[in-house]
């Protein structure tokens, strides 16, 4: 009963934010800014050693949708689509986020890094903890908890062992290249409907599991997170 109550005060609070649910600067289609240069082809990034791979792709009716309800997105990592009405904290997440909390963070410019390994990536998951905390810090979350608008967390569907996603891009990637998802990063960020850097909802109890149901977006990647760094928790 107290992680319901808990969850509800998230988004009660979460909701009342600035910007949140709002289509304010958004594109027809939901992107912000595209510009003329949106190719929607594959480009494969030569300098990668991991046969890396960036693509945009077309936004979509990107609308709140209830809690925990399933999902369906046209691509694996979503890049837009139906979300739920809060977000996830800027963290590093060791287990699957539901994609409905994370889809809402990239509405809000984040990019959010995820992996899928047969065998131990453990090597490669923390030179990517690494580099997302040395990661320039976001102005625009200043006075939050937050430093980055960046997630990084696994994800059991991903047809990739490593990806990236941001509103209406996507790369991926056989290995953690840090120069490739920078750059990934660095063109990604930032460019989506609701530009907003406000503390997400903390989704850990206090038992390491989330606070969501364990079927919450069962088949899009909901799952019980197990705790993990948050990545603000460094020092810059």
């Amino acid at each position: 009963m107290n992680a319901v109550r808990k969850l509800v005060a998230l988004l009660t609070a979460l909701c009342a934010a600035p910007g949140c649910g709002s289509d304010e600067g958004a594109e027809p289609g939901g992107a912000k800014d595209a510009g003329p240069d949106v190719n929607y082809d594959p480009v494969v990034i030569e300098s990668s050693q991991c046969g890396a791979v960036r693509q945009q792709h077309p936004t979509v009716a990107s609308p709140h949708v209830a809690e925990c309800s399933e999902l369906t997105f046209t691509t694996d990592p979503p890049t837009s689509g139906p979300h739920y009405g809060t977000w996830a904290a800027f963290e590093v997440y060791s287990v699957a986020v539901p994609y409905g909390y994370l889809v809402h963070a990239m509405e809000h410019g984040a990019v959010v890094v995820f992996y899928n390994c047969e065998s131990d990536c453990s090597t490669e998951v923390s030179a990517a903890e690494k580099w997302a905390s040395n990661l320039p810090l976001d102005p625009k979350c200043a006075g939050s908890s937050a430093k980055r608008r960046l997630i990084l967390a696994p994800s059991p569907t991903l047809p990739s062992r490593w990806a990236a996603a941001a509103w209406g891009a996507t790369l991926r990637a056989s290995c953690f290249e840090a120069e490739v998802f920078e750059d990934f990063y660095q063109g990604f960020y930032d460019k989506a409907p609701e530009s907003l850097c406000a503390d997400g909802a903390d989704l850990k109890n206090d038992d390491g599991g989330l606070i969501v149901p364990p079927n919450c977006g069962q088949g899009d990647g909901g799952d019980f997170d197990g705790g993990g760094p948050n990545m603000d928790s460094g020092t810059d």
